[in-house]
């Protein structure tokens, strides 16, 4: 779980960079031209941003609908009963109808 949180966080910052970046350049310069190499690198770094998104997305999406935790072992002399459901922590599903919003205004772009 920690694992999809942290891909999550990395999928977001990255995102932010690329079209962050491009917002920067498009707002300050607008009447630039870009060499080939570049936009070649932008559209990739695009394509690879939605990619990056939508599996960011499948993944918490598993995680959140199949996973449970159990505190178990000495260090929990008093195991949960019920255990920890994922789908039932309003904030990751909060973060997860966030990360699939994300991802079609990533791929909208």
């Amino acid at each position: 779980m920690v694992g999809s949180f942290a891909y999550n966080i990395f999928v977001g910052v990255f995102v932010a960079t690329i079209f962050g970046s491009a917002f920067f350049f498009d707002l300050f310069w607008p009447e630039r031209h870009e060499i080939r190499g570049v936009k070649i690198a932008w559209r990739f770094c695009s394509i690879l941003a939605c990619c990056f998104a939508l599996s960011s997305a499948i993944v918490l999406s598993v995680v959140l609908s199949t996973r449970r935790a159990e505190i178990v072992g000495p260090v929990a002399t008093h195991p949960l009963k019920p255990p920890l459901e994922y789908k039932r922590n309003h904030e990751a599903v909060a973060s997860l109808a966030l990360i699939w919003l994300g991802w079609l205004a990533t791929l909208w772009r």
